[in-house]
């Protein structure tokens, strides 16, 4: 939340945020359909997939992070 506070202007950060929860919370019937479909193959295949998925949003995040240019962040 903190490096979208920092990148995002004060007034656009409620539409930015209502966009990205309105995209969380619409994929997540999907993921449900994708899951369970997934999940009729084997029941271990569902959480292999999910730990690569999360594994690989985390690495993604880590390097977004490392890329914020921090001479940006204003001091309070």
């Amino acid at each position: 939340m903190a490096s979208y506070q920092t990148m995002i202007p004060n007034e656009l950060f409620g539409r930015v945020h209502g966009a990205r929860r309105t995209f969380v919370w619409g994929l997540m019937p999907i993921g449900s359909l994708v899951g369970g479909w997934i999940a009729t193959m084997d029941l271990r295949l569902p959480f292999i997939v999910g730990g690569l998925g999360a594994t690989l949003i985390c690495l993604a995040s880590f390097r977004f992070i490392y890329s914020l240019d921090t001479a940006q962040v204003e001091a309070p």
